[in-house]
């Protein structure tokens, strides 16, 4: 019976880790997404910009970057 509930229970943190990295990268930018905000965007630049090296932008790390000049700083989807 404990053999079955550690079984069922290493399953379920498995089927959840998807999911769980879907939320942890909410509100995170892919270098396409945020070349859409900043058209002028170089790879370069967005390798700036995502500090921590996962691939994707996050909220803070944009902020991050707009107040060290990294990106312009300028209001998302803005299309004035």
């Amino acid at each position: 019976m404990k053999r079955i509930a550690l079984t069922t229970a290493a399953l379920s943190a498995l089927i959840a880790a998807p999911a769980m990295a879907e939320v942890e990268q909410a509100g995170a930018l892919t270098f396409k997404e945020l070349q859409q905000e900043y058209p002028t965007l170089t790879q370069k630049e967005f390798e700036m910009v995502d500090v921590n090296k996962d691939g994707v932008a996050d909220m803070e790390e944009i902020d991050q970057a707009e107040q060290s000049d990294v990106l312009e700083q300028a209001p998302m989807n803005d299309k004035s």
